[in-house]
């Protein structure tokens, strides 16, 4: 058995204009659905630059910009940033290979918002910030490899802090059929090792080789949301099964 434990110093979540933590606990509690605004506010971006967002760039932006509003200014200096994503720009993507099989030319600045880091990015050019982002596509697992990207960043003393921000958003119909959709959601971590923020609570993953005679999944398939009732304390644990892994998340107390 592996395991990995960090500390969650702040957090946040926006998913079908869910956002505000009073959503988020009713969503917890009771399963329902709270109405709120269809897009993400990203007022705080200027215009020349608000303009190039789409719908997921809009998302991970908020949560981030939510997710580092408390923290220290000291901090920033050795923050580094993991982004995260299943099927990250392939809206964009999509649409431009739609125009070159139409015979329509497609521009650099297209092609420059469709690859995988254009969120991490944009976003250090909205920050001004010259720390270090790493962008990470692990299929169904993207938030889990993107969590050990951060414990190592951490562990090795790379970063003091990083802040892991996981987005996705539904692929074009065209591929309802070949691949499994993703509801629209963002949500980023603040994460510091325990030891330097030992009255903060601690996410811990742990993974082992999956069950060759485990019964197929059924149900509905786990989705990174799932995570937040571990952050209200609703819960205690959660489970994602892949092909060649089960992950195991749990939530524990403050380092003592």
């Amino acid at each position: 058995m592996n395991e990995a434990s960090l500390a969650v110093t702040r957090w946040s979540a926006w998913s079908f204009g869910l956002g505000p933590d009073r959503n988020w606990q009713v969503w917890s509690k009771d399963g329902l659905h709270v109405q709120a605004a269809e897009k993400p506010d990203v007022q705080f971006v200027k215009p020349i630059l608000r303009r190039r967002l789409n719908p997921l760039t809009r998302m991970a932006f908020r949560v981030s910009a939510d997710c580092l509003a408390g923290a220290e200014a000291a901090q920033d200096a050795g923050r580094v940033g993991v982004f995260c994503s299943r099927f990250g720009e392939f809206g964009r993507a999509f649409e431009m290979l739609g125009d070159l099989a139409a015979g329509a030319h497609v521009s650099p600045a297209s092609f420059s918002l469709s690859v995988h880091n254009t969120i991490a990015s944009l976003f250090s050019i909205h920050r001004q910030d010259t720390a270090p982002y790493t962008a990470v596509a692990a299929g169904e697992t993207s938030l889990e490899a993107g969590f050990l990207e951060a414990w190592s960043l951490l562990r090795d003393g790379t970063a003091r802090s990083v802040l892991l921000v996981y987005c996705d958003d539904p692929l074009p119909e065209f591929y309802a059929t070949q691949a499994e959709g993703a509801a629209p959601l963002a949500i980023a971590l603040l994460l510091t090792l325990p030891e330097a923020s030992p009255e903060m609570p601690c996410l811990a993953l742990s993974w082992a080789r999956s069950d060759a005679e485990e019964p197929e999944r059924q149900g509905a398939p786990t989705s990174p949301l799932d995570l937040i009732p571990l952050l209200l304390r609703r819960r205690e644990t959660m489970r994602v099964s892949a092909e060649r892994l089960t992950w195991s998340w749990y939530r524990h107390a403050a380092v003592a």
